[in-house]
């Protein structure tokens, strides 16, 4: 509480005071350069997403990559990522700052041989679902600032894969704070 007590006069005195307008753009930069520390999905991914012009919707590919380890193989994927925020990243509610929550939905697929689209031969009818391609929930936020010829965002995110959720909703093997993965995230909007 005294952290909060101490930080909230440097966030008042960062908003425009009354009749002062802030510098702001009518339209979100087009596209964004993402890298991403874990979050299911690689140790890290890269990849291009384009934004719709208000701001609030981002879609892209990434791709994402985690070296073996203990002997283990190498995962590589590729994503498609469709994120949601609250305020686009062009406004700007704390003096240059923008900041939002933010939702992502992404679909992974497993391209490096670990996991299969069509069950092996070798293994009985419904022994195994197919495993190539995942669904991803991410619950976050984005903090945003501007910089020479575009903005740039940190990202912080709570990922959940898909049979997570499953096993730990519906049939309740999984405690739910152990379904979630954090992933960090850095963006430029040009």
């Amino acid at each position: 509480m005294r952290v909060l007590l101490a930080v909230l006069p440097l966030f008042a005195n960062a908003l425009p005071g009354p009749g002062q307008e802030t510098a702001d753009i009518t339209r979100a930069p087009k596209w964004a350069a993402r890298a991403q520390f874990a979050g299911m999905q690689g140790l890290v991914s890269t990849g291009l997403l384009w934004t719709v012009p208000d701001g609030r919707l981002q879609i892209g590919a990434l791709y994402g990559h985690s070296p073996d380890r203990h002997g283990g193989t190498d995962f590589h994927g590729a994503i498609l990522r469709a994120t949601g925020a609250w305020f686009p990243v062009h406004k700007q509610q704390c003096g240059k700052w923008s900041m939002s929550p933010t939702v992502s939905l992404s679909a992974v697929m497993e391209l490096g041989g670990i996991s299969f689209f069509r069950l092996p031969d070798r293994y009985p009818d419904d022994f195994y679902g197919p495993q190539a391609l995942h669904g991803l929930l991410s619950i976050g936020g984005r903090l945003g600032h501007p910089v020479r010829g575009g903005r740039l965002a940190l990202t912080a995110e709570a990922v959940t894969l898909d049979t997570y959720l499953w096993y730990g909703i519906i049939q309740r093997q999984i405690r739910f704070k152990g379904m979630w993965s954090m992933a960090l995230g850095v963006e430029y909007h040009f």
